[in-house]
Order: structure tokens, then sequence, then C-alpha cells
């Protein structure tokens, strides 16, 4: 065999190799689609049924997710600038300035968590007295996400109905 025909067989093979890759990780991906011709559902698609919202509350609570949506990129697009800030301190190690934007991204990240409290916050008041022990228990499954527990599979709200 000629180092041409070497050469040949192994591009087609990795082309062949790279092909499979990612016919893989598309079926992968398919698999773990969310709402609107999707497989899971969503954060809105869960709490709209935990909570038995109704069509007033469920159009109140699109414009919550809205503003807190909003909210959040204003924040991130300020957090990024503020690590870059903070990364390119490593080349000049004054521990003053290190400091100052340690403490800037501290306080971006503790706003990035009162966005988030008081988003539950206005869901909640959402809520009506009936709604209020499904509020807590939604919660309570809050809490265990937030601390990286979740729930056994078998205890996972159905995706929803459409």
């Amino acid at each position: 065999m000629t180092k041409t025909r070497i050469l040949t067989i192994l591009v087609v093979l990795m082309v062949l190799l790279n092909i499979g890759t990612l016919a893989f990780f598309l079926k992968q991906n398919h698999h773990k689609q969310r709402p609107h011709g999707r497989n899971e559902a969503g954060p809105k698609d869960i709490v709209i049924e935990k909570l038995k919202l109704n069509d007033e509350q469920i159009a109140t609570y699109n414009q919550l997710i809205v503003e807190h949506q909003l909210a959040i990129r204003e924040n991130d697009s300020l957090m990024m600038a503020t690590r870059h800030e903070l990364y390119n301190q490593l080349m000049n190690q004054d521990q003053t300035e290190i400091d100052i934007q340690l403490n800037a991204v501290a306080k971006l990240q503790k706003q990035v968590e009162i966005v988030h409290f008081q988003h539950f916050q206005k869901l909640k008041s959402l809520c009506s007295e009936d709604q209020l022990s499904d509020f807590e228990e939604l919660a309570e499954e809050m809490a265990a996400l937030f601390n990286g527990v979740r729930p056994p599979h078998g205890q996972r709200p159905p995706p929803p109905r459409h």
C-alpha cells in the first residue's frame, strides 16, 4: 500500500468517526428536549402545573418571567465585565485592586440571588389561599434543587399535558 492510499483510508475513517459522534450527540440531545415539541417539562411548565395556575395567573406569571430574565441578563453582562477586570489582575498582582474586583463580583452575585428570591416572592403573592400549600411544597423542592439534591426520578412531576 502506498502512503497516499493509507492516508486516504485514515481520512475517510476520521470523517466517518466524526459523523458517528455527531449523530450520537444529536440523538442524545433529541431525548432531552424541552417544551414546544420537547420531551421534558421546563421550570415554567412545572410551576404552572404544580400550582395549578389559572389563565389570568399564567399571564401575570409570564410577565414576571420576562422581568426576571431581563434583570438576570443585565446582571450577567455586568458580571462578565467585572470578572474580566478581576482576571486582568492576574498580570499585575495589586492586592487592593484584586479585593475591589472580588467584592464587586460578590456584590453582583448577591444581587442575582436577590433577584431570584424576589421573583419567587412575587410568584407566591400571585397564589390564592388554595395554592399556598402547593407553593410551600414547590419551595421545598426548589430548596433541595439549589442544594444540589434532585428528587428521585419517580418523584419528579410529570410533564404537562397539552
